[in-house]
């Protein structure tokens, strides 16, 4: 109660009925200034204002502000302050609240309100300042990988560090993995640690990890890392064949194998043919083995091969490898050099066993009647055959046989028969006989009688029958030449031979002159 005393008289300011006595014009002024002051508020600081904070305060936390006065009274306009600037909000009550607190609503903070008194007398009062600082829920995450320089086709272990305080401890964060910015740790939020089995080249890049907290939803990201995982050449690089051996026979299924013993990364590998530009074919895999398969080899697919393989521009060549294929031997064609109406009794035929294909040497037979009569052989491939002079025993059925040891074929079957002259043929053919003696019989008298000019002019003799020396012949004068029976018979018996060829039958006549006995014998 504010009471005031002018010239002795005591003045109640909130009497309904004043009587004011006469007064002067300085009482008056003094008068109107008690006025003033009791009806204006009292501005200043005070202790008696409180800003309430909690402490600690973390990121993510509750944070509320009160403005409280000490024994309780009302307070209205409360303001309140952060580093002397005003906070704008929607309600003038004595809180004031930021859900989720940040670094960065750290500072000073002060309120201000105005307090009712006595009567109708109000008080603006302001609280202390009040230093907030917000404290990391939990440090920066740091990217860690093991091994520091990862390699292709082998593990690679990230980590995301951080730490929580003790007073947050509890607090549950989940942790997220990045490459160039996209997420790799789908599923795997519980654990701050990545796993990964594999790594290749194209799994370099810049690579971070996310830690969140579960309820306040605080996330912090670490700072990129470039991670370049490193290729392994190749190397060591061979070529196999299957079957083994480099011999495969056409129309056989042939795999050429090619190998590295080391390299990582896509590994692409192709085939060659030494002599040609043409890549047979070209594979492109993680693997250290790769394989061409050809279902049916041909003959025109004999020759050197090699491969090639490649996992940084620099491709590695292996040693040729020589593949010949073998050719199956062809069915084999029988074939008689006399046609079917020429097979008399004492004709001479050739059977002929031609294998068209097959890579040599061939062992070709002949069967007559099932059973072998000739065995012959081809060492650079080709036909084979021999002669026959034929008697009844050789009528019948006749086939061949051709084997180069990779494959057996059978001619067709033949039959041959063979005819016996009758006496209409054999007046033709003893025709034919005394005229092909005629015929030989003046080629030898032809013969001689160049031979015997030849020796007159160079002084020889020549003699008919055995002389010391039969190479060298003499001749005697005055000594005729007679053909006895003894020498028809001889020439006759040479024409007919049926094993003779006509040279040695004209060698045969040249010498029956000069040689009676061995012409006799031989005959």
């Amino acid at each position: 109660m504010y009471s005031f005393l002018f010239q002795g008289s005591e003045v109640n300011p909130f009497a309904t009925k004043r009587t004011f006595p006469s007064q002067s014009p300085s009482d008056l002024l003094m008068l109107l200034w008690a006025s003033l002051l009791v009806i204006a508020p009292v501005c200043g600081r005070s202790d008696e204002l409180i800003l309430q904070t909690p402490s600690p305060v973390f990121e993510g936390d509750l944070l509320v502000l009160r403005c409280l006065e000490k024994e309780g009274a009302k307070l209205t306009e409360v303001t309140f302050y952060k580093n002397g600037i005003v906070l704008p909000r929607l309600e003038k009550d004595s809180d004031f609240s930021i859900l989720r607190v940040t670094l960065s609503d750290s500072g000073q903070y002060h309120c201000r309100a105005k307090k009712s008194s006595y009567f109708f007398l109000t008080t603006e009062i302001e609280a202390q300042r009040v230093t907030i600082q917000v404290q990391e829920l939990f440090s920066l995450p740091v990217l860690r990988r093991i091994p520091f320089q990862p390699s292709e086709g082998n593990p690679m272990t990230l980590s995301c560090e951080t730490h929580l305080p003790p007073e947050k401890a509890h607090t549950q964060l989940h942790f997220y993995f990045f490459r160039d910015g996209r997420i790799i740790s789908s599923g795997q939020e519980r654990t701050p640690k990545l796993q990964l089995a594999e790594v290749w080249k194209e799994d370099s890049g810049s690579y971070l990890c996310e830690a969140k907290a579960v309820t306040s939803r605080v996330s912090k990201s670490s700072h990129p890392v470039r991670i370049e995982v490193r290729r392994i050449p190749v190397s060591g690089i061979h070529m196999e064949i299957q079957p083994p051996g480099g011999q495969v026979t056409e129309g056989q299924r042939l795999v050429l194998l090619c190998s590295v013993a080391g390299g990582t990364g896509n590994i692409t590998f192709s085939w060659h043919k030494e002599g040609t530009e043409t890549v047979l074919k070209k594979k492109t895999q993680r693997l250290l083995m790769a394989k061409l398969e050809i279902l049916a080899v041909r003959e025109s697919e004999a020759g050197k091969y090699y491969c090639a393989a490649d996992n940084t521009n620099s491709p590695l060549h292996s040693r040729p490898v020589s593949i010949s294929v073998k050719i199956p031997v062809s069915p084999p064609l029988l074939t008689f050099s006399v046609p079917e109406t020429q097979m008399f009794v004492g004709k001479v035929v050739e059977l002929r066993c031609d294998a068209q294909r097959g890579s040599a040497p061939i062992l070709y037979q002949f069967y007559h009647k099932a059973k072998i009569m000739k065995n012959s052989s081809a060492p650079f491939g080709g036909a084979a055959s021999f002669n026959l002079s034929l008697t009844e025993q050789h009528a019948g059925n006749y086939f061949c046989k051709a084997d180069n040891g990779i494959t057996v074929q059978f001619s067709k079957v033949l039959t041959l028969s063979v005819k016996v002259p009758t006496r209409k043929q054999k007046g033709l053919l003893a025709g034919g006989v005394s005229l092909g003696l005629l015929g030989f019989l003046g080629l030898i008298g032809v013969v001689l009688l160049s031979y015997f000019r030849t020796q007159r002019k160079s002084g020889q003799s020549f003699a008919l029958g055995p002389s010391r020396n039969p190479a060298i012949p003499r001749f005697q004068e005055h000594t005729q030449v007679e053909l006895d029976p003894t020498y028809v018979n001889a020439m006759w018996c040479i024409l007919r031979a049926g094993g003779c060829s006509k040279n040695k039958k004209m060698q045969l006549l040249a010498k029956l002159l000069t040689h009676r006995r061995y012409l006799i014998n031989a005959c």
